[in-house]
């Protein structure tokens, strides 16, 4: 296994979540079927993890 989750995001939500500091990889990058979906690592502390859930949440009341 591995510390990933790949959800599908709304269009734009990459972008954000980057420029908002969390790294976060487009779906496409692992080809056309991955459009429209975001790899997300977990591998972190509760700490770290918890403040990036805080930004993406932040971030997708921004694009939706």
């Amino acid at each position: 296994g591995a510390f990933y989750a790949m959800p599908k995001v709304p269009d734009g939500w990459v972008e954000e979540i980057i420029d908002r500091g969390v790294v976060v990889v487009p779906g496409d990058a692992f080809g056309e079927n991955g459009a429209g979906y975001a790899r997300i690592s977990y591998a972190t502390d509760t700490d770290t993890l918890s403040e990036a859930i805080d930004i993406m949440t932040a971030a997708t009341a921004a694009v939706e």
